[in-house]
């Protein structure tokens, strides 16, 4: 028994045994077909567009990743690294800046080594030569009165460490940072030992081990380290951060107690607490300063530091001349890098006297005048 398919057909598509098929000869007669082929493929084209999105997101991210990492590098070759003549880091590279003047009533010239010193603070417009001379500087005694010893003497004591023994132990105490010594010619020394004693005793009586056991005191010039019960030894040596480490057998011997051996009482030899003594820093500071006026303008000449970057150390400095000499030197050497004032103002000094020619001074640090 044979059996016929049944076949219908309208335009563009035909059923056959129920499945509806596109008439492929049909498919030029006008139908649309690129829209249905679009139509079909949506869900395809719709994830690929996504992804061509993201893609290109990734791309622009890239770009921008590659742009700061140029900026960055640029900024390194540029700044940091010292193959270049423009790294901040290197130590040549502000020596290097030339200095020029902003206003057109002055002239400023010279280098970044001595810029810090010598600042320009106006301009007037009158002008006159002048010959100043300062107060006698009688030496590093006389200069700590007054308002001078904050500038020329300060105190070195807070800080300092020194090692006590007791019991078969050693303990290190330390004097509080804010403890200072009066550097006055009429300070009492007792006075100034007595501020260091008290504050030993307060480290002591933070030592549960040492607390009622010993103490310091301050008498006639002495300083006494004893048992409390007047038989057990004690002993006080120097203290050392490290094998190079002298301060602290300077600030023993300046209380008077090197080289003292162990006993109930330890009473060190008289000592002073002047400025001269290691218990203070005989430093004129880098800040202090003169202003003068030369040829109308006003210059504020700075006394600055030496070539290691230290203030000008009078410690080892003992008659009034060598004060004198020390301290003119330093400021003509600030006066010789600036080109404005180096040919006109000079600074010299004789029988403890510093004298200034070329410029009027109109104020200044106290210590100076």
């Amino acid at each position: 028994m044979s059996s016929t398919a049944s076949t219908s057909s309208i335009s563009s598509f035909y059923t056959e045994n129920g499945v509806t098929r596109l008439n492929g000869s049909e498919l030029m007669s006008g139908l649309d077909t690129q829209k249905l082929i679009d139509a079909m493929t949506a869900k395809t084209q719709s994830k690929i567009d996504k992804q061509n999105s993201l893609e290109q997101v990734a791309t622009w991210r890239r770009e921008m990743y590659r742009e700061v990492e140029s900026l960055m590098q640029k900024l390194s070759d540029d700044y940091f690294s010292f193959a270049s003549d423009t790294n901040i880091l290197s130590s040549t590279f502000f020596s290097s800046l030339d200095l020029v003047s902003s206003s057109s009533a002055v002239s400023a010239t010279g280098t970044a080594s001595n810029a810090g010193n010598v600042v320009v603070n106006s301009v007037s417009q009158t002008a006159k030569a002048a010959v100043y001379t300062t107060q006698d500087i009688s030496g590093v005694t006389t200069i700590q009165s007054g308002a001078l010893r904050s500038e020329w003497a300060q105190s070195a004591v807070g800080g300092k460490s020194l090692v006590v023994g007791y019991g078969g132990k050693q303990y290190t105490l330390t004097v509080d940072s804010s403890v200072t010594l009066d550097s006055g010619a009429d300070a009492d020394a007792n006075a100034n030992l007595t501020k260091i004693t008290d504050n030993l005793n307060k480290q002591i009586a933070s030592s549960d081990e040492l607390k009622g056991h010993v103490e310091f005191s301050a008498e006639n010039g002495q300083v006494t380290l004893k048992s409390t019960d007047g038989t057990t030894d004690v002993s006080v040596t120097a203290y050392k951060a490290d094998g190079d480490d002298t301060s602290g057998e300077t600030f023993l011997s300046a209380l008077g107690l090197s080289g003292k051996t162990a006993a109930a009482s330890i009473t060190g030899d008289t000592v002073t607490t002047d400025a001269d003594s290691p218990l203070f820093n005989q430093t004129v500071s880098s800040a202090s300063y003169l202003k003068l006026k030369v040829d109308g303008t006003d210059y504020t000449v700075y006394l600055g530091t030496d070539e290691d970057g230290n203030p000008l150390d009078l410690s080892n400095v003992s008659s009034t001349d060598e004060v004198a000499n020390a301290v003119a030197q330093q400021l003509q050497s600030q006066i010789a890098g600036n080109s404005d004032l180096k040919d006109k103002v000079s600074v010299t000094s004789s029988g403890g006297k510093i004298t200034i020619t070329g410029g009027d001074v109109s104020g200044g640090s106290e210590n100076l005048l």
